[in-house]
Order: C-alpha cells, then structure tokens, then sequence
C-alpha cells in the first residue's frame, strides 16, 4: 500500500466505525461504543501524525505524540490540543476493560448511556477536526 494514502485510510476507517457506533448505542451496547471510540480515536491520532510525516508509535494512546509535535499542526489542532490529549488518554484507559472485563467488573454493568454519548461527541469532534485539517492540507 502507498504510504501517503494512510492518512486518509485511518481517516476512513475512523468514519466507518463511527457509523457502528450508533448501532452499538441503540443495542444498549455502551461498552462496546467506548471500545470502538477507543480504536476510532487511535486511527485519526495516528492518521494526524502520518500526514505530518511523522511515524506513529505501535501503541494505542498516542496524543502525547501528537501533542509533542504540535509545532506540525495548524492553529486550530493546537486549540484543541488538551482535548484530544485527554480523550486520547480517558480511552486507553478504558481500552481493555470496556471489551474484557475482569472478575469483578462486568463492561455491560459498568458503561452506560452517559458513557456512549460522551465517546460519540469525541469521536464526531475529532472526525471534524481531523477532516477540515486534512481537507486544508493535501
């Protein structure tokens, strides 16, 4: 594959996981909407930094390494900087749990409406965010 196509690749994929989420949502799947934000969210990270010519690491919260390369991106990423670093992070976190569990920690018990609705306005932020900077840098 073209490596100067995976940005707009991982921009892709983040979109059509978007749409599951609202499938997943309407399941009463809540915890698997925060599992498929989390993957969203690393595809458009990783996607930012390629299309600044920098190598995405091989692990999931990458938004300090966006954050390190800041100076790369236009006003409006660096905005919304501490964002998308949190969320970033809050996912990661979540990553695991929200698809595994553990023996005293049920994910369809422990994520709830709240918890579907504040990973879908992050990921429909981001897919926004990273689609107007994609669109102003070829």
């Amino acid at each position: 594959m073209n490596t100067s196509k995976l940005p707009e690749e991982y921009l892709k994929k983040a979109q059509r996981r978007r749409l599951t989420l609202d499938v997943l949502r309407n399941a009463g799947g809540h915890d698997d909407v925060v599992r498929e934000t989390q993957e969203l969210v690393e595809l458009l990270l990783k996607g930012l930094l390629r299309r600044v010519g920098v190598d995405p690491p091989k692990w999931n919260d990458v938004g300090r390494v966006v954050e390190a390369h800041q100076n790369l991106f236009n006003d409006e990423i660096r905005a919304h900087m501490d964002r998308l670093v949190r969320v970033s992070s809050r996912l990661r976190k979540d990553r695991e749990l929200s698809f595994y569990g553990d023996d005293d920690f049920l994910p369809s018990q422990n994520y709830d409406q709240s918890d579907s609705k504040q990973c879908m306005d992050d990921a429909d932020f981001l897919i926004d965010l990273v689609e107007r900077f994609f669109h102003e840098r070829p």
